[in-house]
């Protein structure tokens, strides 16, 4: 997890896009758990030690590596300055009710 944090600031230093960098990295991230799955499958299907414990791991690194991107996604979406497009002058102010 720490490995993505440091690819994401690797390449964000290179390309000066958080969301770019987070996108590169979750993939990265997502190819290594899978990975790591597989080859947990494999483990288990040739009578090898800690299979189970691989799977486990890719799969933490897969949940990881997408809600880093999920989140990243959000926050770029919610970012852009959407109030203004609706917002006009032909809208009525209506001041608030103070309470006694």
């Amino acid at each position: 997890m720490d490995g993505g944090r440091v690819l994401r600031s690797a390449i964000w230093g290179r390309k000066k896009d958080y969301f770019y960098a987070t996108q590169k990295a979750s993939v990265i991230g997502r190819g290594i758990a899978l990975f790591f799955l597989f080859f947990g499958l494999f483990s288990i299907f040739t009578d090898g030690s800690g299979g189970l414990w691989l799977m486990l791991v890719g799969w933490f690194f897969f949940s990881a590596a997408q809600a880093s991107y999920q989140q990243a996604t959000l926050q770029e979406v919610l970012s852009r300055d959407q109030s203004q497009k609706y917002h006009g002058e032909g809208y009525d102010h209506i001041e608030p009710i103070g309470l006694p």
